[in-house]
C-alpha cells in the first residue's frame, strides 16, 4: 500500500444481482494516466479529487486479459501494518549491545549530586 494523489475520482454505490449492496471504485492517481478499479466503501463515497489516500494498484489476470485494479485498505490492515512496523522498531532498538558502564577515568567530574565525590574519591 502506499499513498497516491487522486485526479479522477468516481464511487457509486449499486446492487449487486444478489441484491447486495456494495461501492464500486474507479480512480486515475497523480503519474498514472490509467483508471484503476475496485470495491470501495462508504468512506470513499466522500474522496474528492486532490485527496491523498492510501491505496493498493496492481494489475491482475482475468479470463486471459489484464485489469487494473484498486484496493481501499480496511483499518484494520492500517492498524496491522503500523503495528509490523512498531514491532520491527522495537526489535532493531532492542536487539542492540547494551552500553557498558563508563570506567573510573571516563566518568564526568563535574556531576552536581553527591555520587560523583564517592566515585572520585
Amino acid at each position: 500500500m502506499k499513498e497516491y494523489k487522486l485526479t479522477w475520482i468516481k464511487c457509486e454505490k449499486k446492487i449487486s444481482k444478489n441484491n447486495k449492496p456494495y461501492f464500486a471504485l474507479s480512480v486515475k492517481v497523480e503519474g498514472d494516466d490509467a483508471y484503476y478499479n475496485g470495491f470501495g466503501n462508504e468512506e470513499c463515497a466522500g474522496w474528492m479529487v486532490g485527496d491523498i489516500k492510501t491505496l493498493k494498484l496492481y494489475e491482475k489476470e482475468y479470463n486471459g486479459k489484464m485489469y487494473k485494479s484498486v484496493d481501499v485498505p480496511r483499518p484494520i490492515d492500517i492498524l496491522s501494518a503500523r503495528v509490523d512496523r512498531l514491532e520491527m522498531e522495537m526489535r532493531r532498538l532492542t536487539t542492540h549491545e547494551p552500553t557498558q558502564e563508563p570506567t573510573k577515568d571516563e566518568m564526568p567530574t563535574d556531576l552536581p549530586w553527591e555520587e560523583n565525590e564517592a566515585i572520585n574519591n
